[in-house]
């Protein structure tokens, strides 16, 4: 496989997230507090159309879309981290993604082999992973289709960004 490492792409941040995301900025000085900005973030490039138009353009010249979420640990049942793994699937769908999967920490290892099956296949549109849960040897070549990486947030470590783009090379 190539890589094709792609500027980020500038999207706006669509104004009922604003008021919300800047308080976040000021309370994230506060211990604790800097998951709740990611989160808004997240939450705000999921519903800008020009995310969402970009990810349709890489939708119909055939890529497979990888995401990896902001969360380490499983999301906390009905929290607002796993309304975002809802909200991203809802917005793949939305723009014209059909075959959708996602990797978190309750899905089972025999769950997660058919998922890395249908990936090498090239099966899947999208793919939802969290941090931690596809481990070192994880393919997530899809065949013969270019895989797009989207973290929903940068890695604090170097070598976990090595890792998840390295992924796509096996």
């Amino acid at each position: 496989p190539q890589l094709t490492e792609l500027e980020p792409v500038v999207v706006q941040m669509p104004k009922e997230y604003i008021p919300e995301y800047f308080q976040q900025y000021k309370d994230m000085f506060k211990l604790g507090k800097l998951h709740d900005l990611e989160r808004t973030a997240i939450e705000a490039m999921i519903h800008s159309p020009e995310a969402k138009e970009f990810l349709r353009g890489r939708l119909r010249s055939g890529h497979v879309l990888n995401f990896f979420s902001h969360l380490v640990n499983e999301p906390k049942r009905g929290s607002a981290d796993e309304a975002i793994f809802f909200q991203l699937e809802e917005m793949l769908q939305e723009i014209g993604a059909r075959s959708i999967a996602s990797i978190k920490g309750a899905t089972s290892d025999r769950d997660r082999l058919q998922i890395q099956r249908a990936m090498q296949d090239g099966k899947l549109d999208a793919l939802i992973n969290q941090w931690d849960c596809t481990s070192e040897g994880f393919s997530e070549v899809a065949g013969t289709r270019p895989v797009s990486i989207i973290p929903l947030r940068s890695p604090f470590s170097p070598g976990r960004y090595v890792q998840i783009i390295g992924r796509s090379y096996r």
